[in-house]
């Protein structure tokens, strides 16, 4: 890891702001082991602001979320204390990650994430550059041990020419609004959406955002998820959401 906080906490104490900003991060991760480039875990109150990111190798051989420049975690799996709770994600610029083996082992939904979110809850990702990553923006339920993210927004995010998706939401996540973001380049989705069975994603909304591309894979999500091999299936653009062309930037 660049920089890993397990267990950060105010303590209580609505005076105490922790903060983790105007780092600069390079090249993080050989590619032999899990690493990411800034992990907080079952932290409390913290804001991530104004650092810079640039390059993450994923574990080769694993998928599960490795190579992420910015990830919300839990330390556990036991109940909802474990995760993160009231973090803020601000101006950041996170660049590159995923690293040269994503493309052979990286899971669709997760791997090589700019900034992902996975049981964690009341989590703000404003006005940040995320520019050449496997996935851009991920929140992560977790389906079968009845854990969720939820309470997630991201507004005014630019996400551009990502590897596969710009935005995506699944496994049952709960709460979740995407609003005035701007996605440019990708190669399977700009928005991603698990929308039916036991991936359902429940109280989602976007709002106002704009994706440049067409409309086959600008807005998709469907009953099966990404990693599996059957087509997935084109949605209509929520009410607001625009489809750019490219001269739109």
């Amino acid at each position: 890891y660049g920089i890993a906080a397990v267990g950060l906490s105010s303590g209580g104490t609505a005076t105490i702001r922790n903060e983790i900003s105007r780092n600069t991060l390079i090249n993080i991760g050989n590619g032999l082991y899990d690493s990411h480039m800034l992990w907080a875990a079952g932290c409390r109150d913290v804001w991530i602001e104004d650092n810079y990111l640039d390059g993450s190798r994923m574990f080769q051989g694993s998928h599960f979320g490795t190579g992420v420049g910015i990830f919300i975690d839990t330390f556990g799996f036991t109940n909802l204390f474990d995760g993160t709770k009231r973090c803020y994600i601000r101006r950041n610029t996170i660049k590159n990650t995923g690293g040269d083996s994503a493309g052979s082992v990286g899971d669709l939904e997760i791997a090589g994430a700019g900034i992902l979110v996975f049981l964690s809850n009341t989590i703000e990702i404003t006005g940040n550059i995320l520019v050449g990553c496997y996935n851009g923006i991920g929140v992560l339920g977790w389906f079968g041990i009845g854990l969720k993210s939820f309470a997630v927004i991201g507004k005014g995010n630019y996400i551009l020419n990502n590897i596969a998706a710009g935005i995506t939401t699944t496994k049952q996540a709960d709460q979740i609004s995407w609003i005035e973001n701007y996605i440019d380049g990708y190669n399977s989705s700009g928005i991603y959406l698990e929308n039916v069975g036991d991936y359902a994603v429940t109280n989602y909304s976007e709002t106002r955002n704009g994706v440049v591309g067409i409309t086959s894979t600008a807005y998709q999500g469907g009953s099966l998820p990404t990693s599996d091999v059957s087509p997935v299936s084109e949605r209509t653009p929520s009410v607001g959401n625009k489809i750019l062309s490219a001269q739109y930037y």
